[in-house]
């Protein structure tokens, strides 16, 4: 189970982000990209799985072992599972030129991000799409950007145009990995926000 899978690992001093390596009778094993430094064994951490499948899930436990490349979770509880369109979404605004694929041309169009998750993404244009259509684009992610295939799953009205709700096609490890960091860092800040309130 999760074998793969993206996932963020938080203790009380810091945390690091990488996937899923093994879950089995309880602990689950992931190999990280940085170390989880200051934790020993026994200390309670947290766990954020984006299943593909299974959505998000997160769990708690006690940390079983720690080195430079792996985190081990003696897991204690499933506290939370989303299904999968609505896990690991944030609010994002980025506006962007997307190409829609349509034979026999394809068709630049405008289009502004709402919202974004490791496997979907919501924007709005003026330009009328059709379920089943799919745009490219480029996302900025911090001082970068991941090139995007999004298939349009539902269409509502809005202001100026439409909004349009995607899921993401042919995403590699990579990119995935780099959209569940953006939407983990919106999620902290958009808590922080609401705490300052």
């Amino acid at each position: 189970m999760h074998d793969l899978a993206v996932c963020h690992v938080g203790a009380k001093h810091g945390s690091t982000i990488g996937f899923v390596e093994k879950y089995e009778t309880g602990v689950l094993v992931a190999r990280v990209q940085a170390p989880l430094e200051n934790q020993h064994i026994g200390d309670v951490v947290h766990a954020v799985v984006l299943d593909p499948v299974k959505g998000e899930c997160r769990y708690t436990g006690l940390i079983g072992g720690v080195s430079d490349e792996h985190v081990s979770v003696v897991v204690q509880e499933l506290v939370a599972q989303n299904q999968r369109r609505s896990c690991a979404r944030a609010s994002y605004s980025a506006a962007c030129i997307g190409v829609l694929e349509r034979v026999p041309t394809n068709e630049a169009i405008r289009l502004s991000v709402v919202d974004v998750s490791a496997s979907g993404i919501r924007f709005a244009s003026p330009t009328a799409l059709d379920h089943g259509d799919v745009v490219r684009l480029s996302l900025p992610v911090d001082a970068g950007s991941v090139d995007l295939r999004a298939r349009v799953l539902r269409i509502e009205e809005a202001t100026w145009g439409w909004r349009y709700g995607c899921d993401l096609l042919d995403l590699s490890e990579p990119t995935r990995e780099a959209l569940f960091r953006l939407v983990l860092r919106l999620q902290r800040e958009e808590a922080r926000a609401r705490a300052d309130r």
